[in-house]
């Protein structure tokens, strides 16, 4: 039963949506990574889940995309994760994620993306590292961008397969803006919420990331940013740190 537990508890911090481009945050972005470019992202998570024993995750994020044309990327992401709780701890390779990104629209101010994509059960779901089942979703992402400022939104669907007796099928939606105070310096500030997994639990975790992605150089993004959950089953506190490298 305790093992069950940590694995929720582990696993409830990556289940809203998959790996996210517009990092440190949920939101995926919908600037496409241009033909033939390669873009590689590394993002540092650390978060703690107070829905019963605390549980502490640490998260390296590896992603590798390619820009296959102008209107189509391909994305591929796998975690390595750590986690503790009361003594207990694992470690290890999480769920190898697969999605690409269409774009419908590509304008100076407005774009409209959809992302579909799946997880493979590469993670070891007894140690609480992997979700045991294949997972799939579908994202929709609209980018606004008048000005300095750039807004995103994302309305997610995912079918959560399952062993724990979860709800299979899981909504959420975010928003994310930022504003380019100079060339290269953006504050973001994010807003997301959630279907409940449980099904004996109808409250929505909702989040909330403040933080900022700086560019000093065309091909290098880096990132910073801190959490908070504004909901009960929310999780805890987090920090994120990533950067990209566009080659």
């Amino acid at each position: 039963m305790k093992n069950a537990f940590l694995i929720a508890a582990v696993l409830v911090c990556r289940l809203c949506l998959p790996a996210a481009a517009f990092h440190p945050f949920l939101t995926e972005e919908s600037g496409p990574i241009g033909r033939n470019v390669n873009k590689t992202r590394v993002l540092f998570e650390h978060s703690v889940s107070r829905n019963g024993p605390d549980v502490h995750t640490n998260t390296l994020n590896l992603e590798y995309g390619y820009g296959i044309s102008d209107g189509l990327d391909f994305i591929a992401a796998v975690p390595w994760i750590r986690w503790t709780s009361a003594g207990a701890s694992q470690s290890g390779y999480g769920d190898l994620e697969l999605s690409s990104k269409f774009y419908l629209e590509n304008g100076k101010n407005r774009s409209l993306a959809l992302m579909p994509g799946f997880s493979l059960p590469t993670g070891d779901e007894e140690k609480g590292l992997g979700n045991g089942r294949s997972q799939a979703w579908l994202t929709a992402i609209v980018g606004i961008k008048p000005g300095r400022l750039h807004s995103f939104f994302n309305v997610s669907y995912l079918y959560n397969d399952n062993s724990g007796g979860e709800r299979k099928h899981l909504l959420s939606a975010s928003v994310a803006a930022a504003y380019e105070l100079t060339p290269g310096w953006l504050p973001v500030a994010e807003l997301s919420v959630g279907m409940n997994p449980e099904k004996g639990d109808a409250t929505p975790p909702a989040s909330m990331l403040l933080g900022f992605v700086w560019e000093p150089v065309p091909w290098l993004d880096l990132q910073l940013g801190a959490k908070t959950g504004i909901s009960g089953p929310a999780e805890g506190p987090g920090l994120l740190a990533g950067a990209a490298v566009h080659f």
